[in-house]
């Protein structure tokens, strides 16, 4: 997900920043006061923020409106990944608030689903301008947190207001089905209608984007939400838990409504929490976004109890380089998707398959660009202005000690398997401190090798030699994990077949193929999700049921 057109793809990106003050760096600056307008801001907002997201250092939980103290045990250290700062604790929610937090959304749901459509399409554009006017905050909430560089933080909110514009309308526009006369003497019809509640399940890569566009389509179409974010950004998901709550106050307020408390709930956890929120007997969605592992856990568990699934996990992509393309612009591209999130998005190219005729040149192409990676503080002006440059590229820390060890080991199994390294940053002095992973390419002449078939979710690139086209869609053709396949070339008849031959979701022509624009359809299918389940405005019909209804009647004589 990315949520603006990238400049090097030659378009321009839309930055708006927020205006609104900042008045602190973590968590989110809580925005109501009683008594005061919630459209201002106030001089002492930092101090309510920490009495209201922490007991301690441990953060709370949010059950039917109300932040809460866990009396989970102690799961997960939140560590800056920059300075390897323990900034909180994030517990394991106990069974029973799991529980509480379940049956708070179960209990808002009747009189949720009775409230005017038109309200909740106006809750969502709410958080929409929450989340604009909050941009700030929430960018460095982000960098800080997850390490997302300051320019990439903003296509995380790009994304999170653009995709609430467009699905909250659907709160009102969304439409059933009419069958005329199949028989006579009975009408028939089809309705949506929300199916309860829906378990969210969300990554650490889009802290802000991927749950706002699953908690603005769950909402829209009746149903209520218990949340369980990832634990490595706590503090990403605690400001969009206050702008959630804001925009219900809000709306409140601006239309003389009383919106129930228990239609967002939010639980910290990891594994275990997220296991006992799955198989809440009052949970009828889930809907996941994370590493193909757990998702196809939790699919097996979740279907087996009969409930909804939604799920979006990662994915081994690919970008051909053909004979005809441009060399230069095909490097950056590749480039410019290996180091956007630090490596870390299930769209995030991990091989090149290269035409052996422009192999050679094009390796020398894309080594000499490699050293205009600029690794550093994701908040830094430095690692900005790389952003900026049309050919340089900034790289900050991945999410997590987890996260390095992680990717570590998979660089080792793929040396080992016969790998060679083509390029490998070094990490400054001042860094070592932090989760940095140099920029490393590598070049197999193996198909089987550990990397194609593990997605190591860091900024490593893998380049094969392939004899053309038809050897690259067969290889992208049998990786059966794949969300995007891209292509760079001149010549537009190769492309075309190109594009009618990859069995991908997502195809670019001379473009990165990593994130994605809202309004348009995103997701994995195949091994990699349950079929674009995100970003445009359809994604609100995976939470309906469908529901047909036969009305037998007898014409008067």
């Amino acid at each position: 997900m990315e949520g603006a057109t990238h400049r090097r793809s030659g378009s321009t990106e839309r930055r708006t920043l927020s205006s609104a003050p900042l008045v602190s760096l973590r968590p989110c600056p809580l925005l109501r006061l009683a008594g005061v307008d919630p459209f201002g801001m106030v001089a002492f907002v930092v101090e309510v923020t920490e009495m209201a997201f922490k007991e301690g250092n441990r953060y709370k939980l949010l059950i039917a409106g109300e932040w809460r103290i866990s009396h989970g045990a102690e799961g997960h250290e939140n560590v800056n990944p920059t300075t390897g700062e323990v900034m909180g604790i994030v517990p394991e929610a106990t069974e029973e608030e799991i529980r509480k937090a379940v049956q708070s959304a179960a209990e808002a749901f009747w009189q949720w689903r009775q409230i005017p459509t038109d309200i909740r399409m106006k809750l969502g554009l709410r958080l929409a301008e929450l989340l604009e006017e909050q941009r700030e905050n929430l960018v460095r909430t982000i960098s800080t947190e997850m390490g997302k560089t300051r320019y990439d933080a903003h296509l995380d909110i790009n994304e999170a207001v653009g995709v609430t514009q467009v699905v909250a309308p659907m709160a009102v526009s969304m439409t059933g089905k009419t069958y005329t006369n199949i028989v006579a003497n009975l009408a028939m019809e089809s309705r949506v209608e929300p199916r309860g509640v829906v378990a969210l399940i969300t990554p650490f890569n889009f802290p802000i984007a991927i749950p706002t566009a699953h908690i603005v389509a769950a909402l829209m179409t009746g149903n209520t939400v218990v949340w369980k974010p990832a634990p490595e950004v706590p503090e990403c998901a605690q400001g969009l838990a206050t702008l959630v709550l804001q925009a219900m106050e809000d709306t409140e307020r601006r239309y003389k409504v009383r919106l129930p408390r228990g239609i967002f709930n939010m639980v910290l956890g990891d594994a275990t929490a997220g296991e006992g929120l799955i198989r809440q007997p009052a949970v009828q969605t889930v809907s996941f976004t994370g590493s193909k592992v757990v998702g196809d856990h939790v699919d097996s568990v979740a279907s087996a109890l009969g409930k909804k699934v939604i799920k979006e996990v990662g994915g081994i992509n690919q970008h051909y380089i053909d004979a005809a393309a441009d060399l230069r612009a095909a490097a950056i591209q590749v480039l410019y998707a290996k180091t956007i999130t630090n490596g870390q998005r299930c769209t995030s190219v991990q091989e090149a398959l290269v035409h052996e005729r422009v192999y050679d040149e094009f390796k020398v192409v894309l080594l000499s660009l490699a050293n205009n990676v600029v690794m550093g503080d994701p908040l830094s002006e430095v690692v900005w202005r790389a952003d900026q440059a049309p050919d340089q590229f900034g790289l900050g820390p991945l999410v997590s000690a987890k996260q390095f060890a992680r990717a570590k080991e998979l660089l080792e199994r793929e040396l080992a398997d016969g790998a060679m390294v083509l390029y490998r940053g070094e990490v400054p002095e001042g860094l070592r401190q932090g989760f940095f992973f140099p920029l490393t390419i590598l070049e197999s002449d193996r198909k089987d090798d550990t990397l194609a078939r593990e997605e190591i979710f860091a900024p490593v690139l893998v380049l094969r030699k392939v004899t053309g086209i038809h050897e690259a869609i067969e290889l992208i053709n049998d990786q059966r994990i794949g969300i995007v396949a891209c292509i760079h070339t001149r010549d537009m008849d190769i492309a075309e077949f190109f594009v009618q031959s990859v069995l991908r979701t997502r195809v670019d022509v001379n473009r990165h193929g990593t994130g994605a624009l809202w309004g348009t359809k995103f997701g994995g299918d195949r091994g990699s999700g349950s079929g674009n389940p995100s970003l445009d405005s359809e994604m609100v019909y995976h939470y309906v049921l469908w529901k047909t209804v036969y009305r037998a009647y007898t014409p008067p004589q």
